[in-house]
């Protein structure tokens, strides 16, 4: 048994339990001083909140940024520039060479767009009250704020806003605004108010109606003389009369059958987006009776629709947004999509580019030669559960849980092609591959173990079991490392392809999730300890070096040179010191504004997914000397 790694348990156990582990582990906690880990860039973004439509292209607003695209094409956008912004952007509306965008942070930004390709941030004006929505006429913005109703800002100087006008509604909570002619319609929490706006400087109350009780969409057209507002919530949809503000007529209302995510109306016809049916077209000629015509199943779980020109922008939380034509409201079809990058699952780095896997939406590759500015150059569609990607040579291997295994040709990164698939029985939960071979990770933790040597003539060879529940593998020589859960640390030796074979287990304080080797150290993580530590030089034998103590739960680990770089469960990043083994010594943190997921590192350049997008940060280390009580440090994205 080895004591001093049983003695180092149980002083930690206990002093866990009077709350002293810090004090147990305190040189785990000292900084380097003058350290430092920054973002240097972030892409992929998968949370789209708001679409503007604007001369033939489409001004997207992710909880990361503002994204701008080229309808030139319509059924096929394509990316024209992007910029980050402080987090949780809202809404946008764009007026002459400007953007202007709303963040939960209550700021507005204030983007250059003259040069589409390279927007740029120039302004931010902070607002006391959580912002809703915007809306920019001439040189005013017009803002639907929580419980301040609607703030008015002169924007005519685009470095110096002010605000100039409001309009307070008690007992109201805005969440939508529309402009139409000299009124705001403002719906929210307490039904819908109308503002009159013909002086900025001096905005009054002129109208109400609490015909819905909380609507989160408001739209207004005119048709014969008569003004119409359409408010929509997630479970119906009405049309008013506001042509007098004084006396508002409820005309309508239609119940979908489905949860009702969105709403959006032009000429005589509303488009609905229905959570579990896709879209569903109403004609709405007579006000007073609205009639479906027609309906489009898709996707999965719709989430906001927009109205351009002849089609309609149909978001989902899992698939593709489609792209529908509605010129014929009677029979509308998808004439094409645009890819929003899934939840980011998996990465490598190979030369100068960088390839992501993300859940629903399939394989990225982008040129990462300017970490600061990379570059998007083809995606690879697979629709459902991916989970896993690995290069080797002109070839890289992607695996999806319905699906199986994809080989990808990688040469021309702008046209990659899937050349060979293999499909095990059950499901696949990832893959590693090393010098010619691919070791599936399949259900009843079952590895398989293909030949790749000709990739498109795939070749099954052995299989194993292991005795826990299989999450990762290392492949070292003959040797396949699993993080095994509730197993442990499980030895395969795969010297055999045709025969491989369970030489043991070693049992780990907490459940095994994660493992990575460097040299003839091998790193594990394992839940509610921390990262343990084992030199390998007997591969089958391994012998307890060090742990890394933290209960906060690791999600991923890597190692380059004397650091491990670990991303943790309650949105961190950390790094360590493994000079000494026996003795690891946390240096650096950055704090995340969202879950990690996996990643990888190269030049102490750290590539990272996360719920949200993909990110490249970098950590510098410097010269240091320990000292007692030194300050962790922290860095924040």
């Amino acid at each position: 048994m080895n004591w001093p790694r049983v003695i180092k348990f149980i002083a930690a156990g206990f002093m866990g339990l009077v709350f002293f582990l810090p004090l147990f582990t305190k040189a785990q906690y000292l900084s380097i001083p003058g350290s430092n880990i920054t973002k240097l860039s972030s892409t992929l973004w998968s949370d789209l909140r708001d679409i503007k439509f604007c001369q033939a292209k489409a001004y997207c607003v992710f909880f990361d940024g503002l994204t701008i695209l080229d309808l030139s094409d319509i059924n096929s956008p394509s990316q024209m520039g992007q910029v980050e912004l402080p987090p949780d952007g809202q809404k946008v509306d764009v007026s002459g060479n400007y953007a202007y965008l709303i963040a939960l942070d209550s700021s507005i930004h204030l983007i250059d767009v003259s040069s589409v390709n390279q927007p740029l941030l120039i302004n931010s004006f902070k607002i006391p009250d959580l912002l809703r929505d915007i809306k920019v006429r001439d040189d005013y913005a017009y803002v639907a704020a929580k419980d301040e109703g609607l703030l008015v800002l002169d924007v005519s100087d685009p470095f110096n806003f002010s605000l100039i006008g409001s309009c307070s509604l008690a007992g109201f909570q805005a969440i939508s605004l529309y402009l139409y002619d000299s009124l705001a319609y403002l719906a929210g929490v307490g039904g819908l108010r109308l503002i009159n706006v013909v002086s900025p400087h001096s905005l009054f109350l002129c109208g109400s109606s609490d015909v819905m009780v909380v609507p989160n969409k408001v739209f207004v057209n005119a048709d014969g003389g008569k003004i119409y507002a359409y408010l929509g919530n997630s479970t119906q949809f009405s049309i008013l009369d506001v042509t007098n503000p004084e006396d508002i007529i409820p005309l309508s209302s239609y119940t979908p059958a489905s949860t009702l995510a969105d709403i959006s109306v032009a000429g005589d016809h509303a488009y609905l987006g229905l959570t579990y049916q896709g879209l569903m077209v109403l004609d709405i000629t007579d006000r007073t009776s609205p009639e479906q015509i027609s309906a489009l199943r898709l996707g999965d779980y719709a989430k906001r629709i927009f109205f351009y020109s002849d089609f309609v922008f149909l978001t989902d939380h899992f698939e593709p947004t489609r792209i529908i034509n509605v010129f014929n409201p009677d029979r509308p079809f998808v004439g094409g999509r645009w890819i929003v990058p899934g939840t980011g699952k998996d990465i490598v780095v190979k030369d100068d580019f960088a390839y992501v896997m993300c859940t629903n939406s399939g394989l990225h590759m982008l040129n990462i030669e300017d970490p600061t500015h990379p570059q998007m150059l083809s995606t690879l569609y697979a629709p459902y559960n991916n989970n896993a990607v690995k290069v080797e040579g002109d070839y890289a291997y992607i695996t999806a849980l319905l699906t199986g295994m994809q080989v990808v040709d990688i040469r021309d990164p702008y046209y990659p092609e899937v050349v060979a698939g293999y499909k095990p029985e059950g499901y696949t939960y990832g893959v590693e591959v090393k010098e010619g071979y691919a070791y599936l990770l399949n259900a009843q933790n079952d590895i398989q173990i293909i030949d790749i040597q000709n990739s498109i003539s795939l070749v099954p060879r052995g299989s194993v079991l292991t005795p826990g529940t299989a999450q990762e593998i290392f492949v070292r020589g003959d040797y396949l490392y699993v993080a095994d859960l509730s197993a442990g640390l499980t030895i395969i030796n795969v010297s055999d392809k045709d025969d491989p074979f369970f030489v043991r287990s070693i049992p780990t304080v907490g459940r095994c999730k994660n493992v990575f080797s460097s040299g003839n150290l091998l790193f594990l993580s394992c839940v509610d300890v921390g990262m343990e530590i084992y030199d390998i030089t007997d591969p089958e034998t391994p012998m307890f070096q060090g742990v890394y103590f933290s209960s906060e739960g690791i999600k991923d680990l890597r190692v380059e040179g004397q650091y491990a770089y670990l991303t943790m469960v309650n949105q961190k990043i950390e790094v360590i010191d493994i000079t000494s083994p026996s003795d690891p010594l946390l240096v650096a943190s950055y704090r995340l504004l969202d879950n990690p997921g996996n990643l990888t590192v190269k030049n102490e350049h750290i590539y990272l997914c996360d719920a949200r997008s993909f990110k490249i940060l970098r950590f510098l280390p410097a010269a240091w000397s320990p000292k007692v009580g030194a300050k962790r440090m922290e860095s924040i994205d």
